[in-house]
């Protein structure tokens, strides 16, 4: 039983690492999330890595969205891009588990980042 609390503690630990490390946006959380998001984006359809990432995103962006944007209602505007971002791949993971994203839908993300970036950069 001691090793099962240590084993839980030591992931419920993991895990709030990854999501400390998905939402390391100052005001707003988007600088880890965008990197986290842009190299799942990155992975090839084949790649292994893409059940794990998917997993992250999922936990994370779960995460994330209760910290900084709770009821999708975000303080920031770089938030507020991350937020959309998120969602829709939350949405995407919950319809079509490990499905690869359409090129419309990573073209749609890739800029969404981008913007969210620059938006972040200008402290917005």
């Amino acid at each position: 039983a001691a090793q099962a609390i240590s084993q839980v503690s030591r992931h419920k630990t993991s895990e709030d690492m990854n999501a400390k490390t998905f939402g390391t946006l100052t005001r707003g959380g988007a600088s880890g999330a965008s990197k986290e998001i842009d190299a799942y984006l990155q992975l090839d359809v084949f790649d292994k890595q893409r059940r794990t990432a998917t997993s992250d995103i999922q936990l994370n962006g779960k995460t994330w969205v209760s910290k900084y944007a709770p009821g999708g209602s975000a303080k920031t505007q770089s938030a507020q891009k991350v937020y959309v971002i998120v969602d829709s791949l939350l949405g995407h993971f919950a319809a079509n588990g490990l499905a690869p994203l359409p090129a419309f839908e990573v073209q749609r993300t890739t800029g969404n980042l981008e913007q969210a970036s620059a938006l972040l950069a200008q402290k917005k």
